[in-house]
């Protein structure tokens, strides 16, 4: 079966009822995506499968505390494992996320103004200060390696 079958597969058996099924997934969650090897379609029979969860407010877990270079400076795991394969839950804030997102945005944005020459500068220039200028709103469906998960009042 090739990686994309298997993300396929995957997603028809359902991404969240395990996180459901162990209580993982918080109240409010605003959105959960698969990130790691099975989203970029190079997963084995040994991949673990890695889902980033975004709330608004913090998951207690009895999982890890990983530390991070952000203003609050941890975000919490959660691993178990479910049809024959690890599963590593990491749970991320939005105030985490945007912040990594204008740090980006505005290493970007340096960066562009630095070859003020290279072709499509200008227009990635104004594209970055309006993301600078107003507030984030992420869609985890334009995140380029993961596979969205579709929540609903219903799953949290």
């Amino acid at each position: 079966m090739s990686a994309e079958g298997e993300v396929r597969e995957v997603m028809d058996r359902d991404w969240l009822q395990p996180l459901q099924e162990r209580d993982l997934l918080p109240p409010g969650a605003l959105a959960a995506f698969v990130v790691g090897s099975t989203a970029r379609g190079w997963d084995n029979a040994r991949s673990d499968y890695d889902v980033y969860v975004i709330a608004s407010r913090e998951q207690r877990t009895s999982g890890d505390v990983v530390p991070v270079s952000l203003e609050l400076p941890w975000i919490r795991t959660e691993q178990f494992y479910a049809r024959n394969r690890r599963w590593q839950v990491t749970y991320w804030l939005d105030a985490q996320v945007d912040e990594i997102f204008v740090f980006q945005t505005a290493t970007l944005l340096r960066t562009v103004e630095r070859n003020p020459d290279f072709p499509g500068v200008q227009d990635v220039s104004r594209t970055l200060q309006k993301l600078l200028d107003g507030p984030l709103d992420i869609d985890p469906r334009r995140v380029e390696t993961g596979v969205a998960v579709e929540l609903s009042a219903d799953a949290c």
